[in-house]
């Protein structure tokens, strides 16, 4: 059953933290009477959280904590993690969710064929100078202007422009459009320019 294999660890580490096991899993929603065996995917993966988590270690890595996990799991999953981190705990945490990452972590690292291309704050990783443009209505693009990932979308075209503010300002002055949006790219998309090997 959920709870012999989370005694199972507790014993294992020598630990007394059946205690807390218990009510991680209470805040997970994971039932201590089940086989381990009849359970989802998604359940199977939090006895192994709560296994995890039940001793307090001072370091986490964890690895795509919450895939096939529902949302508000996963809420409650990281709410927990932050009480740790506070506590004065490490959590390192890999994962493909980059929405998840810019939500939850303070610092993150983009990795390419083992290496570390980049490390920074979330906050310095989402401020690159780039700027995701999109403009309605609009006819062509001037030519020889520094942009790129340009996706055409019925009457709108959308493009990450790099450059001088100033730069851009003046281009947009010489063009007609209906509409405009200026915004700071995605972390997804800072990731895919680091890792399709344009920033080597």
């Amino acid at each position: 059953k959920v709870k012999d294999a989370i005694k199972l660890s507790a014993d294992l580490r020598k630990t007394d933290c059946l205690e807390e096991g218990y009510l991680l899993a209470d805040r997970i929603k994971l039932d201590l009477n089940r086989k381990v065996r009849e359970l989802s995917l998604g359940n199977r993966k939090k006895v192994g959280i709560v296994c995890a988590l039940q001793h307090k270690p001072e370091l986490y890595v964890l690895d795509e904590l919450t895939s096939g996990l529902d949302p508000l799991i996963q809420l409650e999953i990281f709410e927990i993690l932050n009480e740790r981190n506070k506590e004065g705990a490490t959590v390192f945490l890999s994962s493909h969710n980059l929405a998840e990452v810019k939500k939850y972590c303070k610092k993150a690292a983009i990795i390419r064929e083992g290496s570390i291309i980049v490390s920074d704050s979330v906050s310095v990783l989402s401020h690159t100078g780039a700027k995701r443009v999109s403009l309605a209505g609009c006819g062509e693009l001037p030519e020889n202007i520094n942009i790129r990932d340009v996706v055409h979308d019925g009457d709108t075209v959308k493009f990450l422009y790099s450059g001088e503010v100033k730069e851009l300002m003046q281009m947009l002055g010489n063009m007609s459009f209906s509409d405009i949006t200026v915004s700071d790219p995605e972390l997804d998309e800072i990731f895919m320019h680091y890792y399709s090997g344009e920033a080597r």
